[in-house]
């Protein structure tokens, strides 16, 4: 588990914060990997409800 934390902040570094005025790859990326590790979400929809 260890190594996935280390993998995701090396790809979350490497993402700028400034490319897109209302959604930036930082927090875009935030917000996938949300969806992706919460089983309990069974859309993008009810991960911006919560």
């Amino acid at each position: 588990m260890a190594s996935f934390s280390k993998i995701v902040k090396s790809i979350f570094k490497s993402l700028s914060r400034s490319d897109y005025p209302v959604l930036n790859s930082q927090l875009n990326f935030k917000i996938w990997l949300t969806y992706i590790l919460d089983a309990g979400l069974t859309s993008m929809r009810a991960l911006f409800y919560r």
